[in-house]
């Protein structure tokens, strides 16, 4: 049951937007068609979306897929980072679940480029903080619990 990502010109418009140029913030998320098992869309962008305003637009019956900008610093450089951030709700059922999950290598391709791809699992401990450490390539766990 492969993925299929609809309207990806909206998605490709939406990425250049947020994610060109010297913007420090931002995010898109992408999800799945109402009623749909395959159908991938773009559900919303907010061009300086923190890592708040992000969590709170996960919602916890679905499987979403977010890229999101955070400023960073690299040797004293001021950058940004970009990461790929897996959500599935603790209200999705465990074989939606299980289905989706197969379609995250495909979405890795789509939001692609970016510098770390994690597993969100909880909005409990979603934070920038812990979005910076869990993104670090030295980090122990990519998953944030």
């Amino acid at each position: 049951m492969a993925a299929n990502v609809v309207d990806k010109k909206s998605i490709d418009n939406a990425k250049a937007k947020i994610f060109a140029g010297s913007k420090t913030r931002g995010f898109i998320i992408l999800g799945y068609a109402p009623g749909s098992m395959t159908n991938i869309v773009l559900q919303t962008q907010m061009e300086d979306g923190t890592v708040e305003n992000l969590v709170s637009k996960l919602d916890d019956s679905q499987v979403q897929y977010a890229l999101i900008r955070i400023p960073d610093k690299k040797d004293l450089t001021d950058t940004v980072r970009d990461v790929m951030v897996a959500w599935a709700g603790p209200k999705v059922k465990a074989v939606e679940k299980s289905k989706k999950k197969t379609h995250t290598g495909y979405m890795k391709e789509v939001l692609a480029p970016f510098h770390a791809d994690l597993e969100a699992i909880s909005k409990a401990n979603f934070t920038e903080a812990v979005l910076k450490d869990r993104s670090n390539p030295l980090s122990g766990s990519h998953v944030i619990d």
